[in-house]
């Protein structure tokens, strides 16, 4: 088989793995920046270019999809599906996982516990929310990002207003969600594959800090689901 890997560096770690892994098994590994992509409709069929060369003979594309440009890498998995082209994960998925709120929807969809979480895009009741969620400190988080980034824990209703109203004034979307404070600056990340939870890991805050991201300092290490 070939694969075709869409990511924006080939020499990122879990690229590099997934590039020597297909290989060791004996399957062709192409890794692509999905930036350097041109996207072409209205030909009859869609196609996905780069250097003025069609990409042919693809098995399966394994997109690696950050934070910068989403929407254009979304549209170049998207335009690889349409080829008939099957995408690990596809676009569909991708983007609910892109949007916090998106994914909580789906979570609760489909019966899984969620932390009671809101989000509005006028302040005129958030105090009655902050309230509902059990009140103050609550943390706020934009709907998309990744590494931390856009969390910040509030102490106060007040606070909370004033964040908000900022996040607001720049046209973003912002979600208010109880503090776990239980968890102590924990988390458990699940592999979930088929159904099946195949692997966990626990991340660990460093000192100071609630987030537990790895980016933001945390730690983490092999965890065993009971």
């Amino acid at each position: 088989m070939k694969f075709l890997v869409l990511s924006r560096r080939s020499t990122i770690y879990s690229t590099r793995r997934l590039r020597d892994a297909a290989r060791a098994e004996g399957h062709g590994c192409l890794v692509v920046d999905p930036l350097r992509c041109v996207l072409v409709l209205g030909e009859g069929r869609p196609s996905v270019r780069i250097a003025g060369e069609e990409i042919t003979g693809i098995d399966a594309v394994i997109p690696r999809v950050g934070t910068y440009a989403v929407e254009y890498a979304l549209a170049v998995v998207r335009q690889f599906e349409m080829t008939g082209v099957p995408a690990l994960n596809g676009s569909a998925a991708i983007a609910t996982a892109k949007n916090k709120w998106a994914t909580m929807q789906l979570l609760m969809q489909r019966g899984i516990p969620v932390p009671p979480t809101a989000t509005m895009r006028f302040g005129t009741h958030l105090k009655e929310v902050i309230r509902d969620l059990g009140g103050a400190p609550v943390v706020l988080k934009l709907p998309r990002g990744m590494q931390g980034a856009g969390v910040i824990l509030s102490e106060s209703a007040q606070g909370a207003e004033s964040t908000m109203d900022t996040v607001w004034a720049l046209g973003q979307d912002v979600m208010v969600q109880k503090f776990v404070s239980e968890c102590r600056g924990m988390d458990l990340r699940v592999l979930v594959i088929g159904g099946e939870a195949v692997a966990a890991m626990r991340r660990t805050a460093r000192d100071g800090e609630f987030r537990s991201n790895i980016h933001r300092g945390g730690a983490g290490r092999r965890a065993e689901l009971t």
